[in-house]
């Protein structure tokens, strides 16, 4: 390399300096100006023939760039920093002169500065596409110098770009996408940030449309994406077939396949369809209920629906369950059982009578269990009870449906004792006649 001094000695007589510029590979060849390629990495190094390579004994050395245009860093390889790194980076394309002094640590002498010229090679390219795309999409990139190679840190977003440079992204973040074109042997290398941004994501739910017994609307179906209309459009399809509605929520009287695309406003991204069944609710057409065993103390109600669905079933305002059976022990009554579907679309409300007798009775005149009488069958016009004492002698006959007996026969009181019956009664379930027997306590 050629030397320039560009200032004297300082030193005094015998404080001579012979510094050498060289490339580390170029074993101390000079020339005059050294021509690089822009972006390069570059080592220098001076007085490498001395101290193994580390420079003269006792001094170090300072590099610098003279121009203020300099945009690199100057890295010391080397304790003395006889050796360094300069990494001229995104510095322009330019002429800049390199400079190293030599300071000498014993005696304070300063050699002269010795520089090397550097052209700096450069090239502009502008690389021109939108700032950013929805994900999913693809958009064309375009380079101002032709004839170079494109590529992207996809970072596991699943970007790509072609030779062309089109350029794809699968999900939502940030895409480096890379430039690099080869000009009079040097190579260059340029980028772009791309945002890819996300795509909605509507949630639809299955949703159902209720109708009564005879067909008519009871209830209609409701489909929601989440979204809001100040935020977002929507576009629906029912069938196939576009639908004028574009709002995120919409009120339905047709069954059938619905699918929604949802625009963000914002940025104009829209999302993957999405589809959703709109079907017929359940229905409860008819509902009843019958009763195991009557005037047994454990009894099974069993409740029968007919229609389509799921249902739920509660008695005396309990908590719902999924079996339709309930058990009851010992005490007659008209229980109350409400059914309701489990899609919402139907409730239903029914009574169950167990038929069960009292087993004793006490005719004080005290307001309290003073008349004996099987008050289950009440409904039932036909049913009769016949009362006995203990030697089956009939002492007399009553109805249901009226009070009962008062514990008395011919107007005499009867004594505390057990008494017999027999009650003759139509089934519920099937309208047959029945007859059952058993006794009671009378007590006083």
């Amino acid at each position: 390399m050629l030397l320039q001094h560009l200032k004297p000695n300082l030193c005094l007589m015998g404080c001579v300096f012979f510094i050498f510029f060289s490339h580390l590979n170029w074993a101390q060849q000079t020339q005059s100006i050294q021509h690089i390629c822009g972006q390069a990495i570059k080592n220098y190094a001076v007085d490498t023939h001395e101290n193994n390579g580390l420079g003269s004994t006792n001094s170090y050395y300072e590099w610098s760039v003279l121009e203020p245009g300099f945009q690199g860093t100057i890295t010391e390889e080397t304790p003395s920093g006889n050796q360094v790194t300069v990494d001229w980076a995104a510095t322009p394309a330019g002429f800049y002169t390199l400079l190293v002094q030599e300071y000498d640590t014993t005696t304070s002498c300063v050699a002269a500065p010795q520089v090397l010229q550097v052209e700096l090679k450069g090239l502009q390219v502008q690389l021109e596409s939108p700032p950013e795309i929805c994900a999913g999409s693809s958009v064309a990139f375009s380079a101002s110098v032709p004839g170079g190679t494109w590529t992207v840190e996809a970072n596991g977003l699943g970007a790509t770009i072609s030779s062309q440079g089109v350029f794809t992204a699968q999900a939502q973040g940030t895409v480096a996408v890379y430039y690099q074109v080869e000009v009079e042997q040097c190579e260059y290398t340029f980028s772009r940030m791309i945002e890819v941004l996300p795509l909605p994501e509507p949630e639809l739910a299955d949703a159902f449309i209720c109708f009564d017994a005879d067909g008519a609307i009871l209830q209609p179906a409701f489909l929601d994406t989440g979204y809001s209309d100040q935020t977002h459009t929507a576009v629906w399809w029912h069938n196939g077939t576009l639908l004028g509605q574009t709002s995120n929520q919409i009120s339905l009287s047709e069954l059938g396949m619905y699918r929604v695309e949802v625009t963000e406003i914002a940025t104009g991204c829209t999302s993957l369809p999405v589809e959703a069944e709109v079907s017929q609710g359940s229905t409860i057409i008819d509902a009843y209920a019958t009763v195991s065993e009557d005037f047994h103390d454990q009894q099974t109600i069993t409740v029968h629906v007919e229609g389509n669905g799921d249902y739920q079933y509660r008695m005396q305002g309990g908590v719902f369950q999924d079996s339709p059976i309930f058990t009851v022990i010992g005490k007659s009554a008209t229980y109350m059982i409400e059914i309701r579907t489990l899609d919402g679309c139907g409730v239903k409300s029914i009574e169950a009578t167990v038929i069960n007798y009292p087993k004793f009775f006490t005719p004080n005149t005290d307001g309290t269990n003073d008349l004996w009488n099987i008050k289950s069958l009440r409904e039932d016009p036909s049913a009769t009870v016949l009362i006995f004492d203990r030697y089956g002698k009939f002492l007399v006959e009553i109805r249901p449906f009226k009070s009962g007996w008062d514990g008395t026969y011919n107007g005499k009181q009867m004594p505390s004792n057990d008494y017999w019956f027999v009650v003759k009664y139509k089934d519920r379930n099937n309208g047959r006649l029945r007859e059952f027997r058993s006794h009671f306590t009378l007590k006083r």
